[in-house]
């Protein structure tokens, strides 16, 4: 009987690139069902042997999303939200359940998606964001946990895109008792080496997006007490929350003046790999695993790299090898200027290479199908 997979998964860049790899890994053994919003999901790069079926996070979508993982040797649900769980719950006991999680599906608590994410600016700021409505969606956010639990208990095998993620979902969802399998949603090859070879310039690049978890507000703060004369800093603001984009911009205008550039719009990937590029330092205040992609393609070019001394990333990057800076430091000794040495770039490619490379990336996914 030859091997079926099937993937639960949200309509994401992420697709591209995971078809492919689980498609050299088991050709022709995997359906993906994506669930959108419209159904005219691109097959463009996608491999032509993937089956790809769009559907609705609906009852409708629900029901061919478990016919489908009745008849798979291998459920894999990329990012559980109460859809994902739902159809967790449904699948039967002899197909192996895989909760690969993305981040904001295991961060933070049943009672607030920011527990334990803020630093004090930041979590003023969401606690007088959190007007009636706010509370409402939280008091929504309990009870669409309570089917997530239970998906959590019936979830044989836990990813993340980093092996210190796991304890993050074990403290948050202790009724698991699978066991944990490395799946990766970006290769260096395919990922991190594209774009541009070395960082050049001296700009600062701040955070990844429009959210509060980004800290900007603390950050900025610790930036403004440094040396940063004559260097921009970049703060792409092109998704998330445009409220609190126009927070951030208008405290980085008070700080630092002509020298905050706000990326407000969505500019091509060549061009945002360009901006990107001409950064010689990134700062990153998540005390949560994100940015990946960002922290992974500037360790790739040699840029400096500062990250929250809480963050999963800090650990697993320190821990590997990796030169990667904390942000307690930039309190105490400010900003770097330098960029990463020939010999720390070497360590950091190694590192990357290590865990992120083509063939590393296969070889995760042909373990996994050899547990079945």
């Amino acid at each position: 009987m030859s091997l079926r997979i099937a993937h639960l998964f949200p309509d994401s860049p992420f697709l591209r690139f995971t078809a492919d790899m689980f498609e050299s890994a088991a050709p022709g053994a995997n359906t993906f069902l994506v669930y959108a919003a419209t159904a005219d999901v691109s097959r463009h790069g996608l491999p032509p042997t993937a089956t790809v079926e769009t559907i609705v996070a609906d009852d409708a979508g629900l029901a061919r999303a478990t016919a489908a993982t009745a008849d798979a040797d291998i459920a894999i649900y990329h990012s559980v939200g109460s859809f994902a769980a739902r159809a967790l719950i449904a699948a039967p006991r002899s197909t192996l359940k895989v909760w690969s999680g993305w981040g904001g599906d295991y961060y933070g608590s049943d009672w607030s998606g920011m527990s334990g994410l803020l630093e004090p600016l930041s979590a003023r700021y969401e606690r007088n964001r959190l007007t009636l409505p706010g509370k409402v969606q939280e008091t929504y956010r309990r009870r669409h946990f309570r089917v997530v639990h239970r998906a959590a208990r019936a979830a044989d095998v836990f990813s993340a895109p980093v092996p210190q993620d796991f304890p993050v979902f074990t403290r948050r969802f202790a009724e698991f008792h699978g066991r944990y399998a490395q799946l990766n949603y970006a290769s260096v090859e395919d990922t991190y080496a594209l774009g541009a070879e070395a960082a050049e310039g001296d700009d600062i690049l701040l955070g990844n997006s429009a959210t509060v978890p980004n800290n900007h507000l603390d950050v900025l703060e610790i930036l403004a007490r440094g040396d940063v004369a004559g260097r921009r800093i970049i703060a792409p603001l092109s998704y998330g929350d445009p409220r609190y984009a126009d927070a951030v911009a208008a405290r980085g205008r008070e700080l630092f003046g002509d020298s905050f550039v706000a990326v407000r719009d969505f500019m091509p990937l060549a061009e945002y790999q360009a901006l990107i590029a001409g950064c010689s330092t990134i700062v990153m205040g998540h005390r949560r695993q994100q940015a990946l992609g960002n922290v992974a393609s500037a360790l790739w070019t040699g840029a400096r790299v500062v990250l929250h001394d809480r963050s999963p990333l800090f650990s697993f990057f320190r821990g590997s090898g990796a030169h990667v800076i904390p942000l307690s430091a930039v309190t105490g000794d400010g900003l770097p200027r330098d960029r990463a040495t020939p010999s720390e770039l070497a360590d950091n490619r190694r590192v990357l290479s290590a865990f992120w490379g083509r063939e590393r990336v296969l070889e995760n996914i042909r373990d996994l199908i050899a547990s079945v």
